[in-house]
């Protein structure tokens, strides 16, 4: 291979922050799935005793039952039961969901769940159109004072940003960053930054990140990485990215 080829070569290739940003997904889609199923077991449990005073709500309570059924793949196996591994999981959590959501009333908060939990194990298996229809499932049946409402948006970003559709991905962390409340701003422009990087628009990323970087929320998890990825992008140097038509013209 020619030298010039070679250097058009390495200037089409992601340089490390793009790289980065690809391989941020994987590891957020674990750690939120892992959550996800925390907060809704506690919410199924919770609603399960309070609904055990509504005689009428029988058929609610029955159904927030199987539910929580729906997620033992989910549980850590007992007694001398070999430990399985992430990937039969998710394909059990995933078989489990599905036949729940086939028996469920579409529209009470079991079923919800369901959908939005599905968004992850969707995720989770590389399977990106099918976890923006779970995603939005939810979104169209929630109220807007769920606050799992913000957990659906995120899911569908994350969608979207699999599918490497990064400009829809940006208006969908947009949204998100819509509904976070105060303590979480930044949340979302944070996640919009790394769509910008992973276009190759760096100084646009780099503005955002400091912006978020900027916020006065020591304790906001988005600001932390902003400050990590805003320090990161100014130690390294610039990747001199041909422009379209110069791609084109090579």
């Amino acid at each position: 291979m020619s030298t010039y080829k070679k250097k058009q070569k390495e200037l089409r290739s992601p340089d490390a922050f793009q790289k980065a940003g690809q391989e941020a997904i994987p590891w957020l889609v674990h750690n939120q799935t892992r959550l996800l199923v925390l907060v809704i077991l506690l919410a199924v449990g919770g609603g399960a005793m309070a609904l055990w005073k509504y005689t009428q709500q029988r058929a609610e309570l029955r159904e927030a039952e199987a539910f929580s059924n729906a997620l033992a793949p989910f549980m850590p196996p007992s007694g001398n039961t070999a430990a399985k591994t992430p990937a039969e999981t998710d394909r059990e959590l995933l078989n489990s969901l599905q036949a729940f959501e086939a028996q469920s009333k579409d529209g009470t908060p079991s079923a919800r769940n369901a959908h939005l939990l599905l968004a992850y194990v969707h995720l989770r298996l590389g399977q990106p159109e099918e976890a923006q229809k779970a995603a939005e499932r939810f979104l169209a049946q929630a109220p807007k004072e769920n606050p799992l409402r913000q957990v659906a948006l995120e899911a569908k970003a994350y969608a979207l940003e699999q599918s490497k559709q990064y400009e829809l991905a940006f208006a969908a962390f947009g949204e998100l960053e819509a509904e976070v409340p105060s303590d979480f701003k930044g949340k979302g422009e944070y996640h919009q930054a790394r769509m910008l990087l992973l276009k190759g628009e760096r100084e646009a990323a780099l503005a955002l990140f400091e912006k978020v970087a900027a916020l006065d929320l020591p304790k906001n998890e988005a600001v932390s990485l902003a400050k990590q990825r805003a320090e990161g992008l100014l130690r390294a140097p610039p990747a001199n990215a041909p422009s379209a038509n110069n791609e084109a013209t090579n």
